[in-house]
């Protein structure tokens, strides 16, 4: 278990990276400018970290982390998760953004869809009788590829709408698709 003094040191750092991110890309970061913009020596980035990488790494897990804890809470109390899941997506939504900015699409797709908690969602949301294990596949890509431009388009803007609205509009969405399956 880590102590206070060291989990400190790398939350500055992570939030030191966070905010550079913000401005460029991680190539274009230097371990340099994360421990000045930390005030932390690089001797202590090293002792915890092998690169920028490895820091970025630690910070997309831990979102993805705390994403899969509230999301299995709420599941094991048989509440709806997605207003959490989008609340917490609302509330980190700076880390959301330079994480999405920061990694391929398709690894971001592939951290989420490795949460048990999200692929119970989909699971219960939009499971279609019939479908093979093939189509299940393909309806997964398809529909993941949309939230991610969806919660990238919501969390990207401004002035973003309200949770309670995305979480209408999604489960308006999810109605539409369900109604046309059941027309098949």
């Amino acid at each position: 278990m880590e102590n206070q003094r060291i989990r400190v040191s790398k939350t500055m750092l992570k939030n030191a990276l966070l905010s550079l991110l913000q401005e460029k890309k991680l190539d274009q970061v230097s371990v340099l400018e994360i421990c000045s913009n930390a005030q932390i020596n690089r001797t202590t980035f090293y002792k915890y970290y092998g690169s920028q990488t490895d820091l970025l790494d630690e910070i997309v897990n831990e979102f993805f982390t705390e994403l899969d804890h509230v999301l299995t809470t709420k599941q094991s109390q048989n509440v709806d998760g997605l207003p959490f899941a989008l609340n917490y997506l609302y509330e980190h939504k700076s880390t959301f953004n330079v994480i999405v900015k920061s990694i391929s699409s398709q690894d971001f797709i592939e951290k989420l869809f490795a949460l048990t908690s999200v692929r119970n969602i989909f699971q219960i949301a939009f499971e279609v009788d019939g479908n093979t294990i093939t189509q299940d596949k393909y309806l997964q890509r398809f529909l993941s590829h949309g939230l991610l431009a969806i919660f990238t388009e919501w969390l990207g803007s401004e002035i973003p709408e309200s949770v309670q609205e995305i979480t209408a509009l999604l489960t308006r969405y999810r109605n539409v698709y369900l109604s046309l399956i059941g027309e098949m």
